[in-house]
Formats: structure tokens, C-alpha cells, sequence
């Protein structure tokens, strides 16, 4: 890529964040005209009615850069008409879902849609699940699903686009888990000279104004919502990225990789599940007891906690790149991520023993005394206040 090329790509950048952040302004208003707003209730306690436009301004600036990209790269229309088809239909469910709380099944009918126009139109679909059973002195060889591929594939889009709407619970976190996600691919695209390296970095430039937005930093008066459209979108683009990194004979990257991209609300959603059938409760049913929930309880602040959280993401992203760059056998880069995530179930399934030391510590804050701040689904939580 020349010189010029690559200053007409940062322009485009450029002018992608600028398109957000105006987008975002001029939906903010028309969504408080039409009621396109989310209100305080039972479940959600932030302060008045707030709009739900950032998934649609983050799609705007996607869409509108991405066919500039499309243009310079010479990548055929047809594969970015069908990405910028499906993923907008799943904007507009959002929309709609976010206006008028649409039913599941018809959410899920939008998402399995997606998932097929993704696979048997564009060919993205996740066969090859790479060297898993490989630990470097010994090795079984490649798993590959074959025509189950296409099912797991399906199963993927539903799963990311669910976990990345269930992580959106306090601001910022969906944004700093997506900008996670991007910049990791983003790099593994770099080293492969794969030109999708500049697409993830459309979607972080196009992110930032909505976290601008979203955590006041221009002032309470302009905060938005992501919303449901903006965590369909997210999820969706991906499951698509990591189709195209992790399969083929040009792949970027191991499938394994992936798990590491988006560890944080993969293994929120399934640990919370996991404690939700221990129960005997159902494992969609709404709750908060989300790790960020837990987070909160425990005395830390909406801002420590989004820090937290944002942290273990890029620090376990990070991990994974790393393995990935120095070589490390897939088998073992497994080990490690399912590692991980039985630490993270074994510390909340434990976090208010935890959290008994880490208050004499001084490392948190005493409990608020209110209806807020009860035990977890993982159990009873015992008088911190005596413990300390």
C-alpha cells in the first residue's frame, strides 16, 4: 500500500469519527422527540430517560467508511453488500426491539438470519477449529466440524451478539470490550498484512465518540445509550472478522485466538448461566448479577468498575496475542483460556470470602447499607461488616 493510500485511509478514519460523534448529536435529539429513550425501572438506575442512538451512530459511521475502504481496497461489493445488509437489519431489529421490546423469537429470528446470509452468501462460516489437541511434544492434529461448522457458526453470532448485549450494563463497558476486541484483531490482521487491519480500526475510531458520549465527558447532557441495535451490530461484525481471520488458507490468525478476543463477555455470559442452572433458575432469566453487578455490590464505583473490567479485558487479549505471536501450541493456548475462566468462575462463585480480605486490606470500600447490595445467585453473603 503507498503512501497516498494510506494517508487517504487515515482521512477516511478521521473523518468516520467526526461523521460519529455529528451523527450522534443530531440522533440524540430526534431520539428524545420520538421516545427512542431508555427509562429508569426496576432493573436499570440510571438518572432520566436517556437515548438509545449509539448503536445506530456506530453503524452510520461503520457503514459510511467502510464502503470508502471497500472502494480503495478494490474488495468485491458483493461481500460488503451482504455484511452491510444483514448487520443492518439487525440494527433496525435493535432499533425497533429498543422502541417497542420485541419478542425473543423474534430477535432470534433476526440474528439466525444474519447468520445464514453471513454463511451461504459471503462463505464466512467457522469450520476449522485449528491444532486444538496439539501441546507441542505431542499432537492429534486439526479439529475440523465439517458440516456442523455450519451450525456452530449460527450457535456463534446468536452467543457473541447475546453476550455483548447482556455485558452492556454500566457505561462504557460495551464500548471498552468492543475497542478490546478490534484493536487485538486489528493487530493480527497488521501482521498478516490483511487489509481488514484498517476495518477494525474504522470501528474503534467510530467507538470512541459514542464512549465520549456515553460517559459524559462532553457533559451529562449529551449521554447516550449503545442499545440493542449497537450490541447486535457488535457482536455480529465479530463473529464475521473472526470467520475471515481464522479460516482458509490466507487465515490471520488461530481460531483459538478468538476466545481470547472476547473472553470477558463469553465468560460473564456462560459463568452467570453456569450459576443460573445450579439453581434451578433458567438460564435466560434477567437478574443482576452480572460481573459488574458484583463489582458494584461489593463497594466499587461505576467508573472503578468499568476500569476493572476494561483492564482484564486487554490484559487477557494481550495474553493470547502473545502466545499466538511467540508460537505456542493451540492445545496449550486452550489450557490457558479455560484456565482463566475456571479462575473467574472459582472467584465468583467465592468473591464475598474474597471480598472479606480485600476489605481488610483497605483495597474496598464498606458495603452501602441498601436493597441494592444483596448476595449473588452464587449464594449467601455473609455480614461483611462483622467479618471486618
Amino acid at each position: 500500500m503507498g503512501t497516498m493510500d494510506t494517508a487517504l485511509i487515515a482521512a477516511i478514519l478521521l473523518c468516520s469519527f467526526l461523521g460519529s460523534f455529528l451523527t450522534l448529536t443530531a440522533l440524540r435529539k430526534l431520539a428524545l422527540s420520538i421516545g427512542l429513550v431508555d427509562k429508569p425501572d426496576h432493573r436499570k438506575h440510571h438518572a432520566g430517560a436517556v437515548p438509545l442512538v449509539g448503536g445506530l451512530a456506530v453503524f452510520t459511521g461503520v457503514l459510511v467508511g467502510g464502503l470508502a475502504l471497500t472502494y480503495i481496497a478494490e474488495f468485491p461489493w458483493y461481500n460488503a453488500a451482504l455484511f452491510y445488509g444483514s448487520s443492518g437489519l439487525l440494527v433496525l431489529i435493535g432499533a425497533i426491539d429498543d422502541k417497542l421490546d420485541l419478542s425473543v423469537r423474534a430477535r432470534l429470528g433476526a440474528q439466525a438470519l444474519a447468520a445464514v446470509v453471513m454463511m451461504f452468501g459471503s462463505g464466512a462460516v467457522i469450520i476449522e477449529l485449528g491444532a486444538l489437541l496439539d501441546f507441542g511434544a505431542f499432537s492429534f492434529g486439526s479439529v475440523s466440524m465439517g458440516g456442523f461448522g455450519y451450525l456452530f457458526t449460527l450457535l456463534a453470532v446468536v452467543f457473541a451478539i447475546n453476550a455483548y448485549n447482556m455485558v452492556d450494563g454500566i457505561d462504557g463497558l460495551i464500548g471498552g470490550m468492543a475497542v478490546s476486541a478490534f484493536l487485538g484483531l486489528g493487530f493480527m490482521f497488521a501482521l498478516g498484512g490483511h487489509f481488514l487491519f484498517w476495518f477494525c480500526l474504522l470501528f474503534v475510531a467510530v467507538l470512541l465518540p459514542y464512549l465520549m458520549f456515553n460517559l459524559e465527558l462532553l457533559g451529562n447532557h449529551r449521554r447516550v445509550f449503545m442499545g440493542d441495535a449497537g450490541s447486535m451490530f457488535i457482536g455480529f461484525s465479530l463473529i464475521w472478522l473472526l470467520a475471515r481471520g481464522t479460516q482458509g488458507g490466507s487465515a490471520a490468525f488461530s481460531p483459538v485466538l478468538a476466545l481470547f478476543f472476547v473472553a470477558m463477555p463469553v465468560m460473564d455470559m456462560v459463568g452467570i448461566m453456569l450459576r443460573r442452572v445450579r439453581k434451578g433458575q433458567s438460564p435466560l432469566r434477567p437478574d443482576r448479577d452480572h460481573l459488574h453487578h458484583i463489582f458494584m455490590r461489593a463497594g466499587f464505583d461505576s467508573r472503578q468498575t468499568l476500569a476493572l473490567m476494561t483492564l482484564g479485558s486487554f490484559v487477557i487479549t494481550g495474553i493470547g496475542v502473545t502466545m499466538e505471536v511467540s508460537g505456542v501450541p493451540q492445545g496449550v493456548m486452550l489450557l490457558v483460556f479455560l484456565g482463566i475462566f475456571a479462575f473467574y468462575n472459582f472467584s465468583l462463585s467465592h468473591i464475598w470470602r474474597i471480598l472479606v480480605v480485600f476489605r481488610k486490606l483497605g483495597l474496598v470500600k464498606p458495603l452501602a447499607k441498601t436493597h441494592e447490595f444483596e448476595a449473588p445467585a452464587t449464594g449467601v453473603k455473609p455480614n461483611l461488616d462483622k467479618a471486618a
